[in-house]
């Protein structure tokens, strides 16, 4: 099982609040803001967290055939926060990467991602005197040769997880000290090395990677206490149709179930930024009623590996309904009927539903059994939010709550240097605003 952040032993050392301290401070420049963030809502800051760029790095992977070059991409996010006695310490929040396929004995493993899975924080050593950081690591890795040889797990009607593999290691890195003032240049220079701690196909046995001197990015500051950061989910459509002539394509519903899925997770500082289409030019796609049209289908036309692919057909009868594959990890999908706007009532927030998916997230109350558990490291959903199933009477509710803010992980999010503020309808649980 992998293990939790908030549970990770390591021990921080507290750097002095002088060396901190400036880095607290607010932007002296006009913040950019977010969609939907007002300049009155932007405040002092308690926390600082900066990005490093993870670009083009030449990550070395060891498999059952030894060792293979991989490029990774992706970022770490790093935050500086005051502790219950005023101390400013650093901890690292988040580490998203995508990785290229490298040979196995079994078959190649196709892209791979990795992630922090959910729990606390890992807190970071730092020498102040040499600006040197060690924080220990556990991250969730996926690849596609997993799918192939172990399968999927059916969570819900509309939700496939995949298993992940957990992998542990360490940070060591250096960090330019004058960084460390609001918004001043600094660059970043780390190794991560990992080994695989709980396996499930064991392909991919280590990996490591070296940042290059890099220059980090500051993040603004946070509205609140919360660490509320702004965050890019990319979307591709792919619509179906016989041919180019074809008058009756699929995808006539994306903008409508896009927007409505923008207005829910905008509330949590996620935005959804939707690419052209793809097409797949086979009209027997277009209603899925059985297995072979869904493997036809997910097989014929994927975007690049950064995106999650959102597949518009015109009804998906194989599923009832919409559904999501891969939930939590790089390789995340969603099939989807243009039919969910004509049923009776409309299921407008569907695509918001199967977005939170995307992100890691169950519905409400399917229990740990099913959410969390061995290799599958999902995090249930908040009751009377969009997380709800839909029901043959009702749509999925657009109510989001601070737990489904604070809990979405997927190495796809992609942090950008804009304000936002979460804006939740409640903490935990939103039945009573369905009222």
């Amino acid at each position: 099982m992998a293990t939790s952040r908030c549970c990770r032993s390591v021990v921080a050392a507290t750097v002095s609040a002088a060396l901190f301290s400036a880095g607290l401070s607010v932007l002296a420049t006009t913040p950019t803001l977010a969609q939907g963030t007002t300049a009155d809502e932007v405040p002092v800051a308690a926390s600082r967290a900066f990005v490093v760029p993870v670009t083009g790095v030449a990550g070395r992977l060891i498999t059952d055939l030894g060792p293979h070059s991989s490029r990774l991409r992706g970022q770490m996010l790093f935050e500086q926060r005051r502790d219950a006695s005023g101390a400013v310490a650093l901890v690292l929040r988040d580490v998203n990467l995508l990785g290229q396929s490298v040979p196995t004995s079994r078959g190649p493993t196709g892209p791979h991602s990795l992630r922090f899975g959910p729990g606390a924080p890992v807190p970071v050593v730092v020498d102040p005197a040499t600006g040197r950081l060690v924080s220990s690591m556990v991250l969730l890795g996926h690849y596609a040769l997993i799918d192939r040889l172990v399968g999927t797990k059916q969570i819900s009607r509309d939700q496939w997880a995949p298993f992940s593999e957990s992998f542990g290691g360490e940070l060591r890195a250096r960090l330019n000290m004058s960084g460390l003032l609001p918004d001043a240049p600094a660059t970043f220079t780390g190794h991560v090395r990992l080994k695989l701690a709980a396996p499930v196909a064991g392909a991919i046995r280590e990996l490591e990677f070296t940042v290059p001197p890099t220059p980090i990015a500051w993040l603004p500051p946070a509205c609140d206490a919360r660490g509320a950061a702004f965050r890019v989910l990319p979307i591709q459509p792919v619509f179906v149709r016989h041919g180019p002539d074809d008058v009756w394509p699929t995808g006539g519903s994306f903008d409508t179930l896009l927007e409505h899925a923008q207005a829910v997770w905008n509330k949590a500082c996620v935005t959804l930024v939707a690419r052209r289409p793809l097409w797949i030019d086979d009209g027997a796609l277009k209603v899925l009623d059985g297995n072979d049209e869904d493997v036809a289908l997910r097989d014929g036309e994927q975007g690049a590996a950064d995106t999650v692919e959102v597949y518009v057909v015109a009804s998906a009868p194989i599923f009832g309904g919409p559904a999501t594959y891969g939930s939590g990890a790089g390789s995340a999908h969603v099939i989807i009927g243009d039919d969910t706007l004509t049923a009776d009532p409309p299921s407008l927030n569907a695509l918001a539903h199967e977005i939170g998916h995307v992100l890691g997230l169950c519905h409400p109350g399917v229990g740990e059994l099913w959410c969390n558990t061995g290799n599958i490291v999902l995090v249930e959903g908040s009751p009377g939010t969009v997380m709800e199933p839909s029901g043959a009477d009702a749509d999925n509710p657009d109510l989001q709550s601070l737990d489904n803010c604070l809990n979405v992980a997927s190495p796809l999010l992609v942090y950008r240097r804009l304000y936002c503020c979460l804006r939740p309808d409640c903490e935990s649980d939103c039945t009573a605003e369905l009222q």
